[in-house]
């Protein structure tokens, strides 16, 4: 008589995974590096006037603000010196510009009005690639 033993093949237990199989690589979203400002102050002379040229990629943005002594006319002006802002005699004021093609604009600050006085301005300014602020 012969003895028959039936053997049953059985599969190992996985163990427990302690890492997952895949590990999720994400690229972390980098911080933008804040964009300094420049800080000038500069004389227009009476009858005078200072420009300050800036040569800008389509979207690119400057942001700038100023104070003077005295009243004068400030613009800012495209490549072809077409007028694209205009905010007349002031003495204060601050905005952003967002330049509508490649090309350099000019931020004018004219005293040619002025007889006799000279005008002290402080600008401060910076310049934005597009959408940053």
């Amino acid at each position: 008589m012969a003895l028959l033993i039936a053997c049953q093949e059985s599969k190992p237990t996985p163990l427990p995974t302690l890492f997952p199989t895949s590990i999720p690589t994400t690229t972390p979203t980098p911080t933008p590096t804040p964009v300094p400002s420049t800080t000038t102050t500069f004389k227009i002379s009476a009858g005078g006037s200072r420009e300050f040229p800036f040569d800008l990629r389509q979207g690119n943005i400057i942001e700038y603000s100023f104070e003077a002594d005295l009243d004068f006319n400030f613009t800012i002006l495209d490549r072809a010196e077409n007028v694209v802002v205009r905010r007349g005699r002031v003495i204060a004021d601050e905005g952003r510009f967002q330049a509508d093609k490649t090309g350099r604009y000019t931020l004018k600050f004219d005293n040619g009005f002025s007889l006799f006085a000279d005008k002290t301005v402080t600008l401060t300014y910076r310049v934005l690639p597009d959408g940053r602020r």
